[in-house]
């Protein structure tokens, strides 16, 4: 892991864990072509990181750190110029069924029903129906959308769409959920609503979740640790590991003076990594 690790507490080196990483980027650079012929960018030098069985780890940091090309990687959307990338420990080289993403757009077919979104998987999968509507049914009723599976997205608001999106990514079992600043576009209540929506599913579904977020409250609030990104080229130059998720609350998080404590530790940081990129930038 590169960078420095804190704990809550004491910000003393956190053990590793014994058990083998189910996402693991080694050494993994992603160089992106120079537009007509034009230098190449390097957008990720060198990045190692381990997310583990059950465990949602969120990457933050400014935008253009790489934060979305690791996700991109961990998906099979793009495979890495260097090193590697693997989930399972079996190499990642194009998108599967075991890996779900959620974008930060809800991405819905505008032309069929909620359910009909939700089910668009399993049913092109060849899935009977016997088997993948009850399951849709027990999201739908999860997320808090009965009585609107007949409707169409556009008869939505952004946070009922953005919960049909995190139902139809859930509804195949995915082992790996993939989120891509997901609740950005959310105002603060309904990102709220998401947030403790997201991990009450976490908590039924044990799912493992890496989660691409630049809002350092959002990835406190959900995270057992915080990969802070830094400037492009992008690398992990810190990892923070977050006292236990397993209760967390809105309320208790405001009120929670170890938290709030580690949060200015991680503006700090963030800070200090937005000042080098604008740094960075040609004529800054």
């Amino acid at each position: 892991m590169d960078g420095a690790r804190l704990t809550a507490a004491e910000g003393i080196a956190a053990p590793a864990s014994p058990a083998p990483p189910k996402i693991h980027l080694r050494d993994a650079s992603k160089r992106f072509a120079g537009l007509r012929g034009g230098t190449p960018t390097l957008a990720l030098d060198r990045v190692s990181l381990e997310v583990a069985e059950g465990e949602l780890v969120c990457l933050l940091g400014p935008s253009g750190c790489g934060k979305s090309t690791v996700l991109n990687l961990v998906a099979g959307f793009e495979t890495p110029s260097s090193g590697s990338v693997t989930v399972d420990g079996r190499p990642v080289g194009a998108p599967g069924p075991e890996r779900a993403v959620v974008f930060q757009q809800p991405q819905l077919f505008p032309w069929l029903s909620v359910l009909d979104n939700i089910t668009f998987g399993p049913r092109m999968a060849g899935v009977p129906e016997r088997v993948y509507r009850p399951e849709a049914e027990r999201y739908v009723r999860l997320i808090g959308l009965t009585g609107f599976e007949r409707h169409a997205p556009y008869h939505l608001s952004g946070g009922m769409r953005q919960r049909a999106a995190l139902a139809r990514a859930w509804i195949g079992n995915p082992r790996v959920l993939l989120m891509d600043e997901p609740f950005a576009a959310l105002d603060a209540q309904t990102r709220l609503t998401m947030q403790e929506l997201l991990l009450g599913l976490r908590r039924q579904t044990g799912t493992t979740i890496l989660f691409v977020t630049h809002d350092v409250d959002e990835a406190l609030f959900l995270a057992d640790r915080i990969l802070v990104m830094g400037s492009r080229p992008g690398r992990v130059t810190a990892e923070i590991r977050v006292p236990s998720s397993d209760a967390r609350d809105v309320d208790g998080f405001l009120d929670d003076p170890v938290l709030m404590a580690l949060r200015r530790d991680v503006v700090r940081l963030v800070r200090e990594e937005a000042r080098k990129a604008h740094a960075h930038q040609p004529n800054s």
